[in-house]
């Protein structure tokens, strides 16, 4: 599992950004997690404050790391993250010595989403730039927030929901689908993809909820979105809830929360698959700072006949 650490004996506020920092801990049973051996956590630091971005204000903005998400080719562990508030030389400084890099920080940005790798899990390469919040990978300073990444068996898919403060009130965000063949360079905003619901159960509870974080899987040709919602104007999200879709673009979501209070970004991962069936392990996200696990089974036929 691969997070960063927040809310708690932490805090919520930019003090605790200190501690936002990737972190990587192994378990057998989704009860009792480790540092694996190794490994040294967290294995990205936030930058000093003169290493981080400058506004035309003059004043820097504290950097910081958020939203972390991976995945597994086959061969690889593939690790992204979100980083706000970056200057171009920290990342220069820190990342991979790529024309990939000398391509993408030719601009400073708001906001980065990075890339690592590694096949055992210990030793990681150095940062590569996946976009940033610049034009054309994204409208101008936009947040791409909580971006997930799949892998289906053509290519490659992220999910990120996107979200400015600017935004008529009560915002209500979108989720954009954006596709990529190596990892690396993946649709520019305009021209990606918007998801579609085909129900919203969180609306009858309350009209100004929407999606503020969320996480993708994909097995046996289903596309599934954990996705945390809430009051978007107030960067914060109440309840999870499970959304599937055969075409990864429409997708239905259960009328039953995942879990229904005091919830932050959470994740489902597909433990094994029959004919009938998927099993899956889910790690709930609360905003206490603690972790919760539970395991589920679903029918495909159910599956099947909710997309009818």
């Amino acid at each position: 599992m691969v997070f960063t650490p927040y809310f708690g004996i932490l805090g919520s506020d930019r003090a605790a950004s200190l501690y936002e920092n990737p972190t990587i801990v192994v378990s057998n049973d989704g009860k009792e997690w480790i540092t694996p051996t190794g490994l040294s956590n967290p294995i990205q630091r936030r930058p000093a404050i003169e290493d981080s971005y400058i506004p035309p204000s003059g004043i820097p903005n504290q950097g910081y790391w958020s939203d972390v998400d991976w995945n597994f080719n086959g061969k690889e562990f593939e690790l992204y993250y979100r980083g706000c508030f970056f200057s171009n030389k920290i990342l220069r400084q820190w990342g991979a010595k790529s024309d990939n890099n000398t391509r993408k920080l030719n601009q400073e940005a708001e906001r980065v989403i990075v890339r690592q790798t590694s096949t055992d899990g210990i030793h990681w390469t150095p940062l590569e730039i996946v976009y940033t919040s610049n034009e054309p990978a994204s409208i101008q300073d936009n947040h791409i927030i909580s971006p997930s990444f799949i892998r289906n068996e053509t290519g490659m898919f992220s999910y990120e929901v996107d979200f400015k403060p600017t935004y008529q009130s009560p915002i209500m965000t979108n989720i954009l689908l954006r596709v990529s063949s190596n990892g690396l360079d993946f649709t520019a905003y305009r021209n990606s993809k918007q998801v579609k619901f085909i129900n919203k159960p969180w609306l009858e509870l309350n009209k100004s909820y929407s999606t503020w974080h969320l996480q993708a899987a994909y097995i046996d040709g289903y596309y599934f979105l954990c996705l945390a919602i809430g009051n978007v104007d107030r960067y914060s999200s109440d309840l999870n809830y499970l959304a599937y879709s055969k075409d990864g673009i429409h997708f239905r979501v259960f009328e039953t929360p995942l879990a229904s209070s005091n919830v932050y970004r959470s994740a489902v991962f597909a433990k094994s698959s029959s004919t009938n069936d998927i099993e899956f392990g889910a790690v709930i996200g609360y905003k206490s700072g603690t972790f919760g696990y539970r395991e589920f089974k679903l029918n495909k036929k159910v599956l099947e006949d909710g997309l009818k």
